[in-house]
């Protein structure tokens, strides 16, 4: 069975729409719809822009259902210059910077073969489809954006943007053995000044989405058709 996690309720309905529903459980307040998409068998929920809740959401999936593949899609926050608002990066990995001097620094890799299955579908041309990029993520506090460990971090792994709720997927499915990939739609923080709040990253999320997020869509139900 294939699991998706998404942040953005547009998607949920949207998933809803591409696939057959045939029940849903609800664990810990979290709906879990659970169906078919192309014959093959689905389980899909959608979880808070907060790392915690991206945890939990995982680990009860996996729990609950013959998990053997999750595919997560979510936003990322521009670090690379050469990414554009709209983007979509998909993680190669993910790293988790220790919290300590002279600790070693976590690193999550997506799963080689759904990787190679998002290639494969991202290099079949589509004029509706946004500009791709595959590359490293990084799990870091957006009102740190500025500090000078965030650059260190970025040459050291050479990581283009930041996804702190796709970082706790990761290691969620890093300790339970469960294949992922990341699929994320780029966003940038506007350098106006103002405190970067919850709120304000939520907005700019949603906002994203409506830019160009339905390639989320797409292209998370192209690679599930298209994985054997």
């Amino acid at each position: 069975m294939t699991g998706i996690i998404t942040i953005f309720d547009r998607e949920l309905e949207a998933l809803k729409d591409y696939s057959l529903v045939e029940d849903i459980k609800k664990f810990a307040g979290r709906k879990y719809f659970i169906g078919k998409l192309n014959e093959q068998e689905i389980v899909f929920a959608q979880a808070d822009n907060r790392p915690l809740d991206l945890a939990l959401t995982t680990q009860i999936m996996i729990n609950k259902f013959p998990i053997k593949r999750i595919f997560f899609t979510g936003q990322a926050i521009i670090l690379a210059p050469y990414i554009e608002k709209g983007d979509i990066v998909i993680a190669n990995y993910f790293i988790r910077p220790s919290e300590k001097e002279n600790t070693s620094n976590q690193m999550f890799e997506a799963d080689q073969i759904l990787l190679q299955t998002l290639r494969t579908v991202c290099d079949i041309p589509r004029s509706d489809r946004p500009p791709h990029l595959f590359g490293t993520l990084l799990r870091w506090s957006e009102k740190e954006i500025d500090h000078p460990r965030l650059r260190m971090l970025q040459q050291e792994f050479g990581a283009i943007a930041i996804d702190n709720s796709g970082t706790a997927l990761a290691y969620t499915c890093g300790i339970n053995n469960i294949p992922f990939a990341a699929i994320d739609i780029a966003m940038a923080i506007a350098d106006d000044g103002g405190p970067i709040s919850e709120e304000r990253l939520n907005r700019a999320c949603q906002e994203t989405f409506e830019l160009k997020g339905l390639a989320l869509v797409e292209l998370t139900v192209s690679a599930i058709t298209a994985h054997i």
